[in-house]
């Protein structure tokens, strides 16, 4: 899936960029890990709270993973838009903006949901933050997808899947993120270890 030749976008040092990609690639671990979890998890021991009070140790681990699965996609996104410096512009910078004010509030209301131990929603803020986030990284790939850090097809497979997958996505469509994640792993590897011969 490598696509055009290898350039280094950014003006860091190379310490600042290693310090990067090792961010993205953890991030990216992470985040197929939370995608796989939560697919167990859903098939395994579903949520039994029906919008309400949690009841089993089920429920409490399908809102708690919810965290790192978000967690991810946040440090995810600022790593990468940190690594492609100026070759993004307004578009991947807005893109960012949305998104990581969406992965905030999400993360802030499953924190009270877990704290609580029952489903809080905050008004539309569950909804409107998973749909921000589809927007934000929707947005950020569409403007690094013409920058060559890495493949314009593995970006819109990640923007794809975490739409198809993401926070509102059906049971075991997560599978999906974790598999553009896993694509977007071995391009980084391979980016980073290109990045270090320069």
């Amino acid at each position: 899936m490598m696509e055009g030749t290898f350039v280094p976008a950014y003006p860091a040092s190379r310490q600042d960029r290693r310090a990067l990609w090792r961010t993205v690639e953890g991030a990216l671990a992470v985040g197929i890990a939370a995608a796989i979890c939560l697919t167990v998890v859903w098939f395994v021991a579903p949520s039994s709270s029906g919008g309400g009070s949690y009841h089993n140790v089920g429920d409490y681990l399908f809102t708690a993973n919810g965290l790192p699965f978000a967690g991810a996609a946040l440090v995810l996104l600022w790593a990468l838009f940190k690594l492609h410096g100026e070759r993004v512009g307004k578009r991947a910078t807005v893109g960012v903006v949305i998104a990581s004010v969406s992965l905030v509030a999400l993360i802030a209301v499953l924190t009270a949901s877990v704290a609580a131990g029952k489903e809080v929603q905050g008004g539309p803020t569950y909804i409107l933050g998973t749909l921000g986030s589809m927007i934000g990284i929707g947005l950020f790939c569409a403007d690094a997808s013409s920058a060559g850090l890495l493949p314009r097809r593995a970006l819109w497979f990640w923007a794809f899947s975490w739409t198809v997958g993401g926070m509102l996505g059906p049971k075991g469509s997560q599978l999906l993120l974790a598999a553009a994640y896993s694509v977007l792993l071995v391009n980084a590897h391979k980016r980073a270890q290109e990045d270090a011969t320069l």
